[in-house]
């Protein structure tokens, strides 16, 4: 019903019943974005935003970081640093892990040749 009103422009009678849906837990990518458009045109941007990014995690994989973080180990063995080193990045833009660090550290110092300076 909830898309229904919003294709027919009922845009608060929409979010009345997506905001229903979320209130029970049973939110998911869909009714997210729903929620996030029907806030845009009410021209609330701020939470239009906001739903925008919800709907943006709910639709990714929890487990994409660490697709990245093993493409970055296949790469490196494969001896294309530079590949390695962006898969590592692009698995720290989902989750902040310490092994990805610790490999970005050991590509860096070894393989790429960026020792830190001490002193």
């Amino acid at each position: 019903m909830g898309k229904v009103y919003f294709v027919t422009k009922q845009y608060e009678k929409s979010l009345q019943l997506f905001n229903s849906i979320e209130e029970h837990g049973d939110q998911n990518e869909l009714t997210l974005y729903y929620t996030a458009l029907c806030y845009r045109e009410l021209k609330d941007y701020p939470c239009a935003a906001d739903y925008m990014g919800k709907t943006i995690k709910e639709s990714i994989s929890p487990h994409v970081s660490n697709y990245y973080k093993i493409q970055g180990e296949v790469y490196e063995k494969n001896m294309q640093v530079s590949a390695a080193d962006q898969s590592y990045q692009k698995s720290l833009q989902f989750e902040n892990k310490g092994e990805v660090y610790y490999n970005l550290g050991l590509l860096n110092e070894f393989k790429l040749n960026h020792k830190k300076n001490c002193g």
